[in-house]
């Protein structure tokens, strides 16, 4: 009776995820349908795959479908990374969260930032969005849109121009300009390029092959294009853009299954890397909102009741996103090479659909 009674139990536990499985399939598939979704998509649920597909067009030029390896921009998943790094070396007592900004990068002598301004900001802001330093890069006509861009002379050139402190430390107000900042301090601490200390510390150790540093005049293999759509409804190719004045904060590319790697050793479930890091990236350590906080290098907040762990992603072309609910045990990670202008909406249409995948799955409890 013990083993008909176990049977019964795994057959029903196969068949309910057999349904589940079926229903993310027409979920994805009417998404992509309707044009709001052009990419990968895996869905892992208690360390099972529930959905590992692709939908659309690498190369549309060329026609050319995904591939399970297709490689994409991730944006602002970059900057988990970045904040990893960045704790690395404070456990290598290279740097403090305490310490100041001034500390590894000095200003230029026709700064229009103070030094009493300059001073204030520490690299515990930098990382919690925390800094009061304005949200992006300002090009400026030195600034070469195809060349790779040192990250000291891209930083030289912000500090030379508009003013990019409009408050005092403290308040959370995101910031790529700060995690460029942050990619600056990895290489002047970690005494090697910001990409090299990477590679050596995380996607080594974990053998993420797959992931790197992006630039339009590299050459990578299964790299696939990006494209977006317009106010005129009109698909434009990202082209020309140079991803090395987003160093630490958007310019890194990877593969669903090298973010797997990633995400399973972030939330616990395998233990190559320091996971006392981890603890603190996850760590709330300011407010956003009323029900949503800023770790480093990640978001924190409910859906549903339930603790979410997550943090999304947009450059021309790209948008991204990354997702662990533990109490479901569900991770969600969505690389997209195609997106539309809802990009700069509060609930783009990425988020959206986790939000339905989460619905979905949640209703299995």
């Amino acid at each position: 009776m013990k083993y008909l009674f176990l049977a019964l139990s795994l057959l029903i536990s196969a068949y309910s995820q057999a349904i589940t499985t079926t229903q993310i399939k027409e979920l994805i598939a009417q998404t992509h349908r309707t044009g709001t979704f052009h990419g990968n998509l895996l869905i892992k649920q208690n360390g099972q795959t529930l959905y590992k597909e692709g939908q659309g067009l690498a190369n549309r030029e060329w026609e050319v479908p995904h591939t399970i390896d297709s490689k994409f921009m991730i944006a602002s998943l970059t900057k988990q990374f970045t904040a990893y790094a960045i704790l690395n070396l404070v456990k290598e007592n290279k740097l403090k969260l305490e310490d100041s900004i001034s500390k590894f990068i000095n200003l230029p002598r026709n700064s229009t930032v103070s030094q009493t301004e300059w001073d204030a900001i520490t690299i515990h802001h930098l990382l919690s969005h925390t800094s009061g330093i304005t949200r992006d890069v300002k090009r400026t006509e030195n600034m070469s849109t195809s060349d790779y861009n040192l990250i000291g002379t891209i930083i030289n050139h912000v500090l030379a121009g508009k003013k990019i402190i409009f408050k005092a430390p403290g308040e959370y107000h995101y910031s790529n300009l700060g995690y460029l900042l942050l990619a600056e301090v990895i290489e002047k601490a970690s005494n090697s390029f910001y990409i090299n200390y990477l590679k050596r510390i995380i996607f080594t150790p974990l053998e993420m092959n797959n992931t790197g540093e992006y630039h339009r005049r590299k050459a990578i293999p299964k790299m696939v294009e990006g494209y977006f759509r317009d106010d005129s409804r009109r698909t434009n190719r990202r082209c020309c853009h140079d991803a090395s004045i987003f160093t630490g904060s958007h310019g890194l590319f990877s593969t669903v299954e090298d973010l797997d790697i990633w995400n399973r050793e972030l939330n616990g479930e395998t233990n190559i890397l320091n996971q006392d890091i981890f603890r603190l990236m996850k760590s709330e350590k300011v407010t956003i909102d009323e029900s949503s906080s800023y770790g480093y290098g990640l978001n924190i907040d409910k859906i549903k009741g339930l603790n979410r762990i997550w943090h999304t992603g947009h450059e021309w072309g790209y948008a991204s996103l990354m997702t662990y609910i533990p109490e479901l045990k569900l991770s969600i990670i969505y690389l997209s090479n195609y997106h539309t202008q809802d990009v700069f909406s509060f609930n783009p249409n990425h988020v959206k659909l986790q939000n339905e995948l989460i619905d979905l799955l949640s209703q299995q409890i």
